[in-house]
């Protein structure tokens, strides 16, 4: 073996963290109550959806890193800043008396946590993984998407590089680490693997992770922390429609095991969509099918609490409200490229076709819009996970779209309802994140675009169905005129009813199938 280089300086965040800060020029003391309060904001809305930090272990680790003076693979100082720095993006930019100005207080922690993580990727561990998946967050909301993408990826490959991918079973048996080192590790590499297939379907990039080499068991199996732990709103801005004082139980593994099941459902489809130029319509058109199959078969079998429809009067936690909104993007992403009539449907058409597509997309972007309201009527939008900008744009670009195609004053008030939510919780994510800010911008240049071209093509429409009345009044007969007079239900044609929805199409929308297809192409990241 090679003989170790002597000369070699190893560098530690307990040695040379101090003096890299102070090069940095953020290596202020950070008050012990403003730590305590930023990560009580994380753990308390950003840390059940990304479930990859178990505070009891985080809390006995920080004590014996600070106070026992004791390296743990459990602890660093880069986890602690990027959690301060999320905890920090749910409240205003600029603390009062904590100067960081320029940097808003949120970019001043996620400053420290990328400086110390310098340092500790000389010699990684478990907190290191967990401080690149939050710090990932952070980026990609900060419109910073090739950074965070990167966070992302880091994260998986040294969750590999550390073995987190492995059953821990024998070395519990043996006494090597205990039951509730290999739960965390566990918790860790999965939180990991969901986070990175979410920004893969959101910045629309190839993704995937070979599962043919993970052993270890997905969270929630076999988790004592199943009801172990109870949830309360810590932080809200003003009063909602919570109850004060009241807590309600958590149900964190059995949110990150379904959270992982739906990865796995919608990793096929991303690879195809998002790597592969070589799959046939055909065979995208049976993919997409099975997925459907699987997504629709995941809400049916949801356990009980994790369960929640529109007219459920039970509080719901964020966290599921959020799950259920992953859930309906995963529908659209599963159907939004069937929506042209031309671009990748088979020829001759085979399957439900773009009517049914159109349903499935606006359908769900409904569901999101309403899943919004009941969010912000207990919790508010000022305390809400930044996956959420996302979905809320992704929903809305339906909502325009449908509200472009409908034929009726209720339905389009209806839309214009939902697009109402949707447009008010993004303006109140961008005092948070950059990323809200740039999707509602794209969002109203495409409902500008939209309403100018369905405008011309009305117009060219009325103008064509005049010239064909004045050419045909003369040959009409009586017989022809008592049948125009004459009211017959359709049924059947290229029309397509959307159900609930009351949405309809018609079957000379060229113009807007076209428009469609080339905003596809022009789509920001967060509206992916």
């Amino acid at each position: 073996m090679p003989t170790p280089d002597n000369m070699t300086i190893h560098r530690t965040v307990r040695k040379d963290g101090r003096d890299y800060l102070n090069r940095m020029g953020i290596d202020q003391e950070v008050p012990r109550d403003m730590e305590e309060h930023l990560t009580n904001l994380f753990f308390t809305w950003h840390g059940p959806s990304v479930d990859v930090v178990d505070r009891n272990m985080y809390e006995v680790a920080k004590q014996q890193w600070q106070e026992h003076i004791e390296d743990t693979p459990y602890y660093s100082e880069a986890l602690t800043s990027a959690m301060c720095c999320l905890g920090a993006a749910f409240e205003a930019r600029y603390h009062p008396t904590f100067i960081t100005y320029p940097k808003s207080l949120s970019d001043f922690f996620a400053d420290r946590a990328k400086t110390t993580l310098e340092i500790e990727l000389d010699s990684p561990t478990v907190a290191t993984v967990q401080a690149m998946v939050v710090l990932s967050g952070h980026d990609i909301g900060c419109r910073r998407e090739a950074r965070g993408w990167l966070y992302s990826g880091m994260a998986m490959r040294l969750a590999f590089d550390l073995g987190l991918h492995l059953d821990m079973t024998p070395y519990v048996a043996n006494g090597s680490i205990s039951q509730a080192e290999a739960d965390l590790r566990s918790m860790v590499f999965w939180g990991a693997y969901t986070l990175d297939h979410h920004w893969g379907y959101l910045l629309g990039r190839p993704f995937r992770t070979n599962l043919e080499d993970v052993t270890v068991q997905k969270p929630g199996l076999k988790s004592k922390r199943i009801e172990a732990q109870r949830w309360c709103p810590y932080g809200l801005p003003y009063a909602t429609s919570f109850p004060a004082g009241l807590s309600i139980p958590l149900f964190a593994p059995l949110l990150s095991l379904h959270r992982v099941i739906l990865s796995e459902i919608m990793t096929p489809l991303g690879h195809v969509l998002y790597g592969s130029s070589q799959t046939s319509k055909e065979e995208l058109q049976r993919l997409n099918v099975e997925v459907t199959d699987r997504l629709l078969h995941w809400k049916e079998n949801l356990p009980t609490p994790l369960k929640f429809t529109i007219d459920d009067y039970t509080i719901p936690l964020p966290h599921v409200l959020l799950l259920h909104m992953h859930y309906h993007q995963a529908i659209i992403h599963a159907h939004r490229p069937w929506m042209s009539k031309s671009s990748i449907q088979p020829q001759p058409q085979r399957g439900p076709g773009h009517a049914h597509a159109r349903m499935m997309c606006i359908e769900s972007a409904t569901c999101i819009a309403q899943l919004l309201r009941i969010y912000e009527k207990y919790y508010t939008f000022q305390r809400i996970n930044v996956q959420a900008v996302a979905i809320t744009c992704s929903a809305a670009l339906m909502l325009i779209f449908a509200k472009a195609i409908h034929h009726s004053v209720h339905d389009d008030q209806a839309t214009l309802s939902n697009l109402n939510i949707c447009f008010r919780a993004l303006e109140e994510f961008g005092s948070s994140w950059e990323s809200a800010k740039r999707a509602q911008g794209f969002l109203l240049h495409m409902q500008r675009l939209w309403d100018t071209r369905v405008r011309l093509h009305n117009s060219s429409k009325r103008l064509g169905s005049q010239s064909q009345d004045i050419s045909n009044a003369a040959a009409e007969t009586p017989a022809s005129k008592r049948s125009r007079n004459s009211f017959t239900p359709f049924a059947g044609g290229n029309g397509h009813s959307y159900g609930s929805t009351g949405i309809h199409t018609e079957s000379d929308s060229d113009g807007l199938d076209l428009l469609w297809a080339a905003t596809m192409g022009t789509m920001p990241p967060s509206a992916q």
